[in-house]
């Protein structure tokens, strides 16, 4: 159950709202309390921008009008990178020895949105089911797949 307060989006997260895909738009609520880096927040205009027909600033307004927050990532967020970057590299090594392809590895908008959540001590919500194999690496704030039909409200 993702737990109250605030909650760490991911840019994934943000793309699915906007295109209105049904696994997302239940988690819609969450948006009043959510924070998205300014890397994420780029990531989800970029993306959206390379595939919508809506104009930047109308995707923009769209997303923050829900109460979502924007937040920039300093110094103390990017201090987290290497210590992310190790949990990954245990996660891939462990699903290697267990005969499983490794999922995807972290990129600079995964770090920068796990970093943020571990500075803060936040919860995450993403659609990234890597991240919600982390937690037994080394991961220590709590990750949701809203794709999972077991993460609840």
């Amino acid at each position: 159950m993702i737990p109250g307060g605030t909650v760490a989006v991911d840019a994934t997260f943000l793309i699915d709202l906007f295109r209105s895909q049904s696994d997302a738009q239940e988690y819609v609520t969450v948006l009043s309390r959510s924070v998205a880096t300014t890397v994420n927040f780029g990531e989800a205009l970029y993306k959206l921008g390379l595939t919508s027909t809506a104009k930047p600033a109308a995707i923009e307004r769209a997303l923050t009008s829900t109460g979502l927050t924007i937040a920039d990532v300093d110094l103390r967020v990017a201090r987290r990178f290497l210590e992310l970057k190790d949990i990954d590299k245990r996660s891939s090594a462990a699903q290697g020895r267990a005969g499983l392809n490794p999922i995807k590895t972290l990129a600079l908008g995964d770090l920068a949105c796990l970093g943020y959540a571990l500075v803060h001590g936040l919860s995450v919500l993403t659609a990234d089911r890597h991240w919600t194999t982390l937690a037994t690496h080394g991961l220590t704030v709590p990750v949701f797949d809203y794709r999972d039909p077991s993460t609840k409200l």
